[in-house]
């Protein structure tokens, strides 16, 4: 059973003891059942204008805050019912939109934290934003819990938890870090993330996304957020249906070759071949011109040789 049923069945339990409480406080005088009161704090009608709209919301706060009023005061059961009525909407978005454990987790998760919430906020303290107020408290006890939850499904015996990656947070890559000046906050800095992709759509696209995924916040921190992601988009007019023009190609450089050739081994030994082959050449020049110097020498001074000359004197 959801916790949307165990409400219904909280309502009827608790609806005679309404009737008989409604009178100890006269906001609660046009409402007299819970089913109405119910009505009023969780069905918005369709085809409401912004006016309307906003004269809406601040109803609700201030039902709200007469809601938290009663209860603090004795910790009634109706009066808890009812506010935890109310708030509803508020888990939806932590059961479906966000991440870290299974959606069951998340529920429990968000259902102790607000009713630590529901007993400590001051209501008589900006009363109109009582609502952002109840979320960004509820949202910062909810969220480190969220992001120590881990998907251990995939995980194996002998795999190790630090080589899995973390799926519940988002590489910061991906996201836009957005810092507004937040009335939710009592006009202290806050941080929202915007997804990258969002820049790439257009400005009612961008309006559009603020809304649905901020709407708990108040009007101004809205158009805050929404004027920042508007900024960040002109200077990345690249991303809307464009795409960064392609460098040109570089011509490559020619390459010279070195004077003995492409290859400096190859040319150094073919010059050192030449050489060689010059000096023998030039050996074998000077050992022909002495043979011939010899020749001529010895025609000249008739020089016999040593043999001749020793057989002839061993004849005579």
């Amino acid at each position: 059973m959801s916790f949307e049923d165990l409400l219904a069945l909280e309502h009827r339990r608790l609806a005679p003891q309404y009737r008989a409480r409604r009178a100890e406080h006269s906001s609660l005088a046009p409402y007299p059942t819970l089913r109405k009161l119910v009505r009023k704090l969780t069905v918005t009608p369709k085809k409401q204008t912004k006016k309307q709209l906003k004269a809406l919301r601040r109803e609700r706060a201030a039902l709200l805050c007469v809601l938290l009023e009663a209860y603090q005061r004795d910790f009634d059961r109706l009066w808890e019912a009812i506010i935890l009525t109310a708030l509803t909407p508020m888990l939806s978005i932590v059961r479906w939109k966000f991440s870290g454990g299974d959606p069951d987790d998340r529920e429990g998760l968000f259902l102790a934290a607000v009713g630590t919430v529901i007993r400590t906020v001051d209501p008589r303290r900006k009363p109109e934003l009582i609502y952002p107020i109840i979320w960004m408290k509820t949202k910062k006890r909810v969220t480190p819990k969220l992001r120590k939850e881990h998907e251990w499904r995939n995980l194996g015996i002998e795999v190790e938890a630090d080589e899995v990656p973390d799926e519940t947070m988002p590489a910061p890559e991906e996201y836009v870090l957005v810092d507004i000046v937040s009335q939710a906050n009592g006009g202290e800095m806050a941080r929202a993330r915007v997804p990258a992709d969002v820049l790439a759509r257009t400005c009612r696209q961008i309006e559009a996304y603020v809304g649905r995924e901020f709407g708990c916040l108040p009007t101004a921190d809205q158009r805050a957020i929404y004027e920042h992601v508007r900024a960040l988009k002109a200077r990345c007019k690249d991303l809307e249906g464009k795409t960064l023009p392609t460098p040109r190609p570089r011509r490559a450089a020619a390459s010279v070759p070195p004077e003995s050739g492409t290859h400096f081994r190859e040319g150094v030994l073919a010059e050192a071949g030449a050489v060689e082959s010059m000096l023998e050449a030039e050996a074998e020049a000077a050992t022909e011109a002495d043979s011939e110097f010899e020749a001529e020498v010895a025609g000249d001074l008739h020089i016999e040789p040593l043999a001749e000359a020793h057989a002839a004197e061993v004849g005579s």
